[in-house]
C-alpha cells in the first residue's frame, strides 16, 4: 500500500484512516484499504489535478487539528463514484474533474466522462446526518421514543416539531436545485447525460419519499415547492436520480476490522448482500457503486435502456429497482418511530 501510506501518515493523528490503517492486518480494514488505494490510483493515472485535491483537501477533511467526519464520508462517496465510472469507461482520457458547463454560473459538477460515445456529467450529493442524529439522539433519550414525519402531510404545530422528527425534504430539495443549476440544458446535439447521485445512510426511504410522495413529492405534479405564480419548480437539466446507501456501506466497511458488522446493527444489509464477494475477501469493495444498493428515480421522460446499461450500479444479475409514486405509496411509510 505504498500509493496511500505516506499519505495516511500525514493525517492527524486521530484521523479515522489512520486508524483503520493501523488495523490493516485485519480483514475488512485491509480490504477498504485496498479499495481505497485503487481508486486513488486509477484517479492518478487519468488526471493528477484530481488525485492531488483527494489526497491533499478532500480526504483530510480538515476540522482544525482533528477532521470531519462527514467531510471525509462525502469525499469517499465521491471517490467510489469516480473510480466506477473510470473503471467503466473504455476512453479514459475522456474524464474532467469538477468541469464548469455554463456560462451563466461559476458552478462545477463532479466530473465528466464518456462510456460507449455517451457523455455522462455527475454531480454527488450527500446529506449532513450531525444535527439531524444528534436531535434523534437526544429525543430518545428525552422520551423513550420519537416519531419520524417523513413527509409534509401532517400539518405540525411548532411544539410537535421541536418534539419528533420532521421531513428532510428541504435538504432533498437544495440538492435538487444545486445540481439542476450546475448542469447545463441538454441541446439533443450530441448523446449528453446529466445524473445525480444522492449518497444517504441507511434510510433510503427519505429521499424517495421527498422526491415521489404522491400528495407532495418535489419530483410530482403536486410538489410542495412552487414558484411565485404557485406552479410547482421543475428540474429540467437532471435527466436521471440515483439514491444510494453508499455513504452508510463506506462508513460500515470501514469500521468492521475482522468482524462484518450486521445488518441489524448498521441499518443497511452490505454485508449480507454482498455474501458471494465476501472470499477473496479484497474481491469487495465499497469504492464499486454495484456493491451498493442504487435505486433510480423514474423521469418523466421514457427511458432508454442503453442509457442505464452504460451506468456502473449493478451488476448484469442485478436488478435496479425504479422508484416511483406507486412504489413510494407502497414501501415506504410516512411515519417511522424509534425506541429507546
Amino acid at each position: 500500500m505504498k500509493l496511500i501510506e505516506n499519505f495516511i501518515y500525514g493525517l492527524p493523528k486521530d484521523h479515522i484512516l489512520r486508524e483503520v490503517y493501523d488495523n490493516r492486518n485485519m480483514i475488512f480494514a485491509n480490504s477498504f484499504l485496498h479499495g481505497l488505494e485503487t481508486a486513488l490510483f486509477n484517479l492518478k493515472t487519468v488526471e493528477k489535478k484530481a488525485y492531488d485535491d483527494f489526497v491533499l483537501h478532500k480526504l483530510r477533511a480538515a476540522k482544525g487539528n482533528s477532521f470531519d467526519m462527514h467531510s471525509l464520508i462525502s469525499s469517499l462517496c465521491e471517490l467510489g463514484i469516480m473510480n466506477s465510472f473510470i473503471k467503466n469507461s473504455k476512453k479514459r482520457e475522456s474524464f474532467a474533474y469538477e468541469p464548469k458547463l455554463r456560462d451563466d454560473n461559476n458552478k462545477n459538477v463532479e466530473f465528466t466522462i464518456v462510456i460507449n460515445r455517451i457523455k455522462y456529467n455527475i454531480e454527488v450529493k450527500s446529506p449532513n446526518f450531525e444535527h439531524y442524529n444528534e436531535k434523534l439522539n437526544m429525543l430518545v433519550q428525552k422520551h423513550g421514543s420519537v416519531m419520524y414525519y417523513e413527509t409534509r402531510m401532517f400539518d405540525l404545530t411548532k411544539e410537535e416539531k421541536a418534539k419528533n422528527m420532521t421531513a428532510t425534504d428541504s435538504k432533498v430539495k437544495d440538492f435538487l436545485l444545486d445540481a439542476n443549476n450546475k448542469f447545463p440544458f441538454i441541446s439533443g446535439k450530441e448523446k449528453e447525460i446529466n445524473i445525480l447521485f444522492i449518497c444517504w445512510n441507511d434510510n433510503t426511504d427519505q429521499p424517495c419519499t421527498a422526491l415521489k410522495y404522491p400528495l407532495h413529492g418535489l419530483l410530482t405534479k403536486n410538489s410542495w415547492y412552487k414558484d411565485a405564480k404557485g406552479k410547482a419548480v421543475t428540474f429540467d437539466n437532471i435527466d436521471f436520480i440515483f439514491i444510494s446507501d453508499l455513504y452508510q456501506n463506506i462508513l460500515v466497511h470501514m469500521l468492521s476490522g475482522e468482524i462484518p458488522l450486521p445488518g441489524l446493527l448498521t441499518g443497511v444489509p452490505y454485508f449480507e448482500r454482498n455474501e458471494r464477494f465476501m472470499f477473496p475477501i479484497n474481491k469487495l469493495n465499497p469504492f464499486i457503486l454495484p456493491f451498493s444498493r442504487n435505486v433510480l428515480i423514474k423521469p418523466e421522460k421514457e427511458i432508454d435502456e442503453a442509457d442505464i446499461f452504460n451506468i456502473p450500479i449493478a451488476f448484469s444479475d442485478q436488478y435496479v429497482q425504479i422508484v416511483d409514486e406507486a412504489y413510494v405509496s407502497n414501501n415506504c411509510n410516512e411515519i417511522k418511530i424509534s425506541y429507546l
